[in-house]
């Protein structure tokens, strides 16, 4: 989590792929350490929701990229805590590479409950979530790791099948959780590519994106969780865009001091942290 006096940046999609690269590439932190450390916040987060929740399930939905694997990662940790944990993969086992592919070996050995779309749909949502005694099953949290930043190509198909299933959970009364960012949302124009989730909670890595502020998103991100995942600080400072801790310190720095005449007030260095964004532990 982030320490109280830590400053929160504003990250675009590229500055968050540096990041990642750089982590590897500067200082030798592999990309799976960061998987690790994000799964921990989510899965910590969750178990916040479940507190008072007797018997909670939990659905993880994981696409087959980087977010997936996060997904995969987080559905180890609730298992470890005691949790119902049952997962969705969309696609088949092949189509997950490289460190997704390794967190789903490692929930395939725990021997967790994990079935996949192929050719089935969003019906294998169904299928999961319903008993071997015929028992059909409400999930109290739906974690959302589909689509992660990267996403800039309008969700259709089975994309769009799925996020759609998982708003109706929402309706239903689910708590849904994003991984990073609520499926279907731009992170640097937080404009909906086709379907978008709609979350409860969303938690965020390393800094926020801009996607999460835009007006247009506010009906999709939910409360905003921003989680330090172990990118050191010095590429966060490079790298990101800090932001104000409130709308007031925004203002004191838009206004002008010992402003002389004929000059022309300063705008605003930097925009202010919105109101339902905080940093893990606050």
């Amino acid at each position: 989590m982030l320490r109280s006096g830590d400053a929160v940046y504003l990250l675009t999609r590229d500055a968050a792929r540096a990041i990642d690269r750089r982590c590897v590439s500067d200082f030798g932190i592999p990309t799976i350490v960061l998987m690790e450390n994000a799964a921990v916040h989510v899965a910590e987060t969750t178990l916040e929701e479940l507190e008072s929740v007797n018997d909670p399930l939990v659905l993880i939905v994981c696409g087959p990229g980087n977010n997936g694997g996060d997904g995969l990662a987080v559905a180890r940790h609730l298992a470890n805590a005691g949790v119902d944990v049952r997962v969705v993969v969309l696609g088949d086992a092949e189509d997950l590479k490289g460190d997704s592919g390794v967190q789903l070996r490692a929930c395939r050995k725990m021997k967790l409950p994990i079935v996949y779309t192929g050719d089935k749909g969003a019906i294998a949502i169904d299928g999961i979530l319903t008993d071997a005694d015929g028992t059909a099953r409400k999930p109290r949290v739906v974690i959302d790791a589909v689509f992660g930043t990267g996403l800039t190509r309008p969700v259709e198909g089975l994309g769009a099948e799925i996020i759609a299933a998982i708003n109706e959970l929402g309706r239903r009364g689910a708590h849904v959780l994003s991984v990073d960012i609520p499926s279907g949302l731009d992170a640097d124009t937080g404009a909906a590519l086709g379907a978008v989730v709609r979350a409860s909670t969303t938690v965020t890595f390393v800094g926020l994106k801009p996607g999460l502020l835009a007006f247009d998103a506010q009906g999709f991100v939910g409360d905003v969780v921003v989680a330090d995942i172990g990118a050191p600080h010095a590429l966060l400072e490079e790298l990101g865009t800090p932001i104000a801790e409130s709308e007031d310190e925004a203002e004191e720095e838009e206004a002008p001091t010992g402003r002389g005449r004929g000059e022309e007030a300063r705008g605003p260095s930097r925009p202010a942290r919105p109101r339902n964004a905080r940093r893990r532990g606050e």
